[in-house]
């Protein structure tokens, strides 16, 4: 059986076998190619959480399907029931057996919520999330370990990056500093704000948000903020030398923003981040990899 219809003319490369929960499975990988150009689609926030799986900038709750907490829990009863067991008896591996297929009937939902759920959120928006990836995430509870099980961030965050290719909409990952603790409506930061506050109220304008959608909204402006210094760092990309040429030739520092700003018809901000690239990394290689970061 097939999970992706394939074109007949298509040719499958390296193409493998596993064995897992039971089952063979043959897998390979085609040559697919992507829309050159992205849409110019609205930006939405998601911010992951421990309340909720993610909040949208636009208020909605994203969260697994409850179907996955019953299969958890149900594996739970079983492995206890299977502990008591014989070890290598025929009962233990019945009960081995049931526990076996409870996981997979569980890992399929994820998979089929994840599928279903990113394909509609990229289809119809640019995609800008926090890099929590190679972020510590302090375990505190046991539930938040449980959590962490039921609904998977990585799972979900590599597929949206690759549907956002398929559909053409752009992703984008921005640093989580300070996204929970500053205010969408006037920008100042709560220094004080603490985990248990889920209702975030900005002292200096009195504005109320539910904490989630203010950090998703965050979110957005850091992708924004991010987007325009690389749409700079594009019109530098074109010419390079011009670049070094203009930098070299400056006689005083003052000068060297005002003179990139004239000579690649770009901003004060753009212009200050170029100018504070190290040399080394005025390359196209550098200058590539940024983009491809936050494509």
């Amino acid at each position: 059986k097939l999970k992706t219809k394939l074109d007949k003319n298509i040719e499958i490369q390296n193409i493998y076998f596993s064995y897992q929960n039971g089952k063979w499975y043959i897998s390979g990988c085609y040559k697919k190619e992507f829309p050159d150009k992205f849409q110019n689609l609205e930006v939405l926030g998601l911010d992951w959480g421990i309340k909720n799986f993610m909040t949208t900038s636009k208020g909605e709750i994203i969260n697994y399907p409850k179907s996955v907490l019953r299969e958890y829990q149900r594996i739970g009863k079983l492995q206890k029931v299977r502990d008591k067991k014989q070890l290598n008896s025929k009962n233990y591996n019945k009960m081995q057996e049931k526990v076996r297929l409870a996981y997979e009937r569980m890992e399929n939902i994820k998979r089929n919520f994840v599928e279903q759920k990113t394909t509609e959120l990229c289809k119809n928006y640019d995609i800008a999330i926090e890099d929590l990836i190679n972020q510590k995430i302090k375990i505190k509870y046991k539930s938040w370990r449980r959590i962490l099980i039921i609904s998977p961030l990585y799972l979900f965050e590599d597929k949206l990056k690759w549907k956002c290719k398929k559909f053409g909409s752009n992703f984008y990952k921005v640093k989580p500093h300070n996204t929970s603790k500053t205010c969408s409506n006037c920008g100042s930061i709560k220094e004080n704000l603490t985990l248990n506050e889920r209702i975030y109220h900005c002292k200096e304008c009195g504005f109320i948000i539910d904490r989630d959608i203010n950090d998703a909204i965050n979110i957005i402006r850091k992708a924004k903020d991010k987007l325009h210094l690389l749409l700079g760092l594009k019109k530098i990309l074109l010419d390079i030398d011009k670049a070094i040429k203009i930098v070299r030739e400056t006689e005083e520092e003052s000068e060297v923003v005002p003179n990139l700003m004239i000579g690649f018809g770009i901003d004060e901000i753009q212009a200050e981040y170029v100018a504070e690239i190290k040399l080394r990394h005025l390359n196209k290689e550098y200058i590539l990899k940024q983009k491809g970061e936050n494509s």
